[in-house]
């Protein structure tokens, strides 16, 4: 993907030919946008008759007020003070809105946004979920919507809401947290960014934390996305997931903590990985440099190119879930150059009961994982497992030297085609190597020292 076409060009209103930074991991910048100066006029909500008056129970709606600042074509700043705003209210093409400090308090509805739309630091609140609406809706064909430095706090549904497939969002620097109220559909609702069949999709820096929706970032087909250096935390279910096969991904530079967090300890962890990937192919989206620490289920899951990523714990809160792996690859996957430390499962694992090809498994660094180091497993007569790599990789066990630290295998009949298959040298340090019924031959300078028990074995 041209790097251009993953670079958003944001106009900020009334600051001149700047730039606008992005913060990323840690808080540093990852990158800025030239900045068009704005030279229209800026007129407050309040000249328009708003009030900031809003107590959490009684307040003036600024609902009509806020309809008629933003019919006058002015730009509109939002300045300091809880504003009430009693019902969706629908922005315009070109519409500008700039917060000053103020707080929109939805008690029902969305903010509304049709194309072109630039919102700079405008702060959204759902009155405590009882909106049962998203902070900003993007309309259907609302195109060029730029969200830059949003907030949104207690919204019902997501913070922002793609459903539509609008084309260029870009979100810049979000600041979301406790998105998804009861009764909620997680598989579209509960996000910090949910987008549908968007194109060019870019959510850029910033903190999403409290997500109750199966990502705090999800999204759901499409082309040429981009998530990079977004911090993400303490979510119910997954940190990122990608569904129905979208191409021309890219997701990088993000953190990743506490997937899973917010469920009971002890309760079902399905669907809390740190990163869940649906793609068609090991090309359609590139994973990297991505840092995730206590994922519930799997680090990462699914069919990319997974490479340079740091993997710290998984199965965390002890939630309830067979499958607690660093990386858990589908057919069509590449894993190269992680760094996978403690995980509650395999290290890396692939698991399948039908036709699976293309699993490349190179250059890992595996640290004492609880199961086995590398784990490849084919179930049922009907199952062939073609083109399979694991080169390169180094494995410490010395955590549980029980376990395998390669561990090939078929179960009930389940076989390995030769043709482009390799095994080879990878060194497993601190346990042997146990493999059972190991069933490709193509397995040539891997060495397994065992030295706390005093033997060495290689092949």
């Amino acid at each position: 993907m041209d790097r251009t076409r993953r670079t958003a060009i944001a106009m900020l209103c009334g600051l001149g030919s700047l730039g606008i930074g992005y913060r990323g991991r840690a808080g540093g910048a990852q990158g800025a946008f030239p900045v068009q100066p704005f030279r229209g006029q800026i007129l407050r909500l309040t000249d328009f008759g708003a009030k900031a008056d809003w107590n959490g129970t009684r307040g003036t709606d600024n609902q009509a007020a806020l309809n008629t600042a933003l019919a006058s074509g002015a730009a509109i700043a939002i300045p300091p003070g809880r504003f009430k705003i009693g019902a969706t209210v629908k922005v315009p093409p070109g519409a500008r809105i700039i917060g000053q400090g103020g707080e929109l308090v939805f008690v029902e509805g969305s903010l509304q946004l049709d194309t072109r739309c630039i919102c700079d630091g405008v702060f959204i609140s759902g009155n405590g979920k009882t909106n049962r609406g998203n902070g900003f809706s993007i309309l259907a064909g609302a195109n060029a919507v730029t969200l830059i430095g949003p907030k949104v706090r207690d919204v019902h549904y997501n913070a922002v809401d793609n459903s539509h497939g609008a084309a260029d969002l870009v979100v810049i620097n979000p600041d979301f947290a406790n998105t998804g109220g009861e009764n909620i559909n997680p598989t579209y609702q509960g996000c910090g960014v949910y987008s549908t069949n968007g194109i060019r999709l870019r959510v850029l820096g910033g903190e999403m934390q409290r997500s109750y929706g199966q990502g705090a970032v999800f999204v759901n087909g499409g082309k040429d996305y981009e998530i990079s250096g977004v911090n993400i935390h303490d979510t119910y279910y997954r940190g990122i997931t990608t569904y129905n096969n979208p191409t021309g991904g890219l997701i990088a530079h993000n953190t990743i903590k506490r997937t899973g967090g917010l469920k009971p300890r002890g309760s079902s962890g399905v669907g809390t990985n740190g990163i869940y990937l649906i793609n068609s192919t090991a090309a359609d989206c590139l994973v990297i440099d991505n840092e995730i620490e206590d994922a519930g289920e799997n680090g990462i899951e699914g069919n990319g190119t997974i490479l340079n990523n740091k993997i710290t714990r998984t199965g965390y809160n002890d939630l309830a879930t067979p499958s607690k792996e660093g990386i858990y690859l589908y057919s069509d996957a590449i894993a190269r150059g992680n760094i996978i430390r403690d995980s509650a499962g395999d290290g890396i694992k692939c698991y399948t009961n039908g036709r699976t090809r293309h699993i490349v498994a190179t250059n890992n660094v595996i640290h004492t994982p609880t199961e086995s180091g590398i784990s490849i497993i084919t179930d049922g007569a009907a199952t062939i497992f073609g083109e399979l790599k694991i080169e390169d990789n180094i494995i410490y066990g010395y955590n549980n030297a029980a376990k395998a630290g390669i561990s090939i295998t078929g179960k009930n009949g389940g076989r390995y085609s030769e043709e482009n298959s390799v095994v080879r040298n990878n060194r497993v340090v601190g346990r042997p190597n146990n493999s059972v019924h190991r069933a490709i031959t193509a397995v040539s300078g891997n060495s397994f020292d065992n030295t706390r028990q005093q033997q060495k074995n290689s092949n």
